[in-house]
């Protein structure tokens, strides 16, 4: 399916930092908002390795890496995402969105890779500044997120606590 034909979101200007995801219709806490799917891409931490722009992690050495088609491939950062993972692929409203509002992921839930950082440009009230890993989450978000967070990066984050 291509991303213009989604029932629940669209792709947009954000108006501060390119494209990203929107949801067409209001979406309740808990639905369903999409799946990602992609092709899954093995690789380890070694001195060449090089994790994709859109990558999810699914377990240690793999990820998945979507299809430009699959909303996944826009979703942006928030450090106050509304959106998070069941399973390992499901995207779920962590609270009730509205048609027109931006769907964000904090992008912490999503990955493992103990080097990987990035600079926050969310400008949201409590910005962490900079976003890295699940196992660098700080323990009062990682419990609000906890639901949201697939089991292995559960395991990850408990591993390193």
């Amino acid at each position: 399916m291509s991303i213009e034909k989604h029932k629940k979101v669209y792709v947009a200007p954000t108006g501060h930092i390119g494209k990203g995801l929107f949801a067409k219709i209001d979406i309740k806490e808990g639905e369903i908002v999409f799946v990602a799917k992609g092709t899954l891409v093995e690789d380890d931490y070694n001195d060449d390795y090089l994790t994709g722009p859109y990558w999810l992690w699914i377990r240690e050495g793999l990820w998945l890496s979507p299809f430009d088609v699959n909303p996944w491939r826009y979703i942006n950062h928030s450090c106050d995402p509304n959106v998070g993972i069941q399973g390992k692929v499901t995207v779920v409203a962590m609270k009730d969105i509205r048609g027109g509002e931006e769907v964000t992921i904090d992008y912490s839930i999503t990955e493992d890779d103990p080097y990987w950082e990035m600079e926050c440009r969310c400008g949201k009230r409590g910005c962490r500044k900079i976003i890295r890993s699940i196992r660098f989450l700080p323990e009062e978000m990682y419990k609000k997120y906890e639901p949201y967070v697939p089991r292995a990066l559960r395991k990850s984050y408990e591993k390193y606590r």
